[in-house]
């Protein structure tokens, strides 16, 4: 989960967005902070033009309520669980950092 770009902390996805076109329009690399499970990572990205002119990281991101689906079983004990729905790319709205290789 990105937690912080060049320190400030992320809120939403339009704070990612604004963060990487401000960066792509000025040439300047982005410093992400990334929380994977307990460790922290930081990581360094360039924006890069797409296609359409837009700048993007090369990143898939979405808010984490995209893809919540309807339980329709949950095991408190095994902690398994199965869903009646799951995520679908094309559930999830395009914003300028998703992937530019898609």
């Amino acid at each position: 989960m990105i937690t912080a770009i060049d320190g400030t902390t992320v809120q939403s996805v339009g704070d990612v967005e604004k963060q990487v076109r401000a960066a792509g329009l000025s040439g300047r690399p982005l410093v992400l902070q990334l929380a994977r499970g307990s460790d922290q990572v930081q990581v360094t990205l360039r924006p890069a033009r797409d296609k359409d002119g837009q700048y993007r990281l090369g990143l898939y991101i979405r808010d984490t309520a995209a893809g919540v689906g309807t339980l329709t079983f949950y095991d408190p004990k095994t902690r398994r669980f199965a869903p009646w729905a799951t995520s679908s790319p094309t559930s999830t709205r395009a914003s300028p950092f998703a992937s530019a290789m898609a």
